[in-house]
């Protein structure tokens, strides 16, 4: 394990402003690119070892990744933790209850048959939001880490431990540390709509301007953020944030 440099992105973050200060972090944030170790290919089952890392062509930059990583069994915590909890509700309440199947094998078997049966008729069409997506689910400002003087610059990422690859439309989300939740302005607006929100500052005391410019700047970078990640290429192919 190695210490990132920098410092949280909260520390910075209320204090940045302006394109030249605020650019890089949401491109950096947008175009971010995991390095995580996934599995050793040696460390997954025999039969795990023969399935390649990346679907196509590969980018002669990614080829050591494609040798020496695989993707293996999913430790995703929700199947450890919330499940597990449940199941010891049920047995406290129910201490006759036993986690094994009502039903005989044979009908569970085919239930599972029919679950898989139906999945390609509810997912999502186009292989883009189906694509297995390594995504990290707490880009919060504790966990970004960015420079600690100067114009602020990404200089990586923690808390990787609940990060998982699943398809692209189950997990994608705006990242909590891009998320405004406060109730001066609405994200949604259309960008210039947002931006000629500004009331009359003079109706207001210092301290009150500055926190209103404040939540503004916040509310227009969540608003940016959302828009640029629903851009589209030259190609026609949504942007997909920080996807591997």
């Amino acid at each position: 394990m190695e210490a990132v440099p920098g410092v949280p992105l909260g520390i910075r973050w209320y204090q940045v402003a302006g394109r030249e200060q605020v650019s890089p972090l949401m491109d950096g944030i947008l175009n971010f690119e995991s390095r995580m170790d996934l599995y050793f290919k040696e460390d997954v089952a025999p039969e795990l070892q023969t399935h390649p890392l990346f679907a196509g062509e590969v980018d002669d930059s990614l080829k050591c990744f494609a040798e020496k990583y695989r993707i293996g069994p999913l430790i995703d915590h929700h199947w450890w933790r919330e499940l597990d909890r449940v199941w010891r509700l049920i047995e406290r309440l129910m201490p006759s209850f036993r986690r094994t199947p009502i039903h005989p094998r044979e009908m569970h078997l085919r239930l599972l048959d029919m679950y898989i049966r139906a999945i390609p008729f509810v997912l999502p069409r186009g292989s883009e939001l189906n694509a297995p997506t390594l995504w990290h689910p707490d880009l919060s400002l504790g966990n970004i880490l960015i420079s600690e003087s100067h114009v602020p610059s990404i200089q990586g990422i923690i808390d990787w431990q609940h990060a998982a690859v699943l398809p692209y439309f189950q997990q994608v989300a705006l990242p909590p540390a891009i998320v405004y939740d406060g109730h001066q302005f609405n994200p949604r607006l259309h960008p210039l709509a947002l931006a000629s929100s500004l009331e009359p500052l003079d109706t207001l005391d210092p301290a009150e301007q500055e926190e209103y410019r404040l939540h503004h700047r916040l509310a227009t970078r969540h608003n940016l953020y959302q828009a640029s990640s629903n851009s589209t290429t030259s190609a026609g192919t949504p942007h997909l944030p920080y996807c591997t």
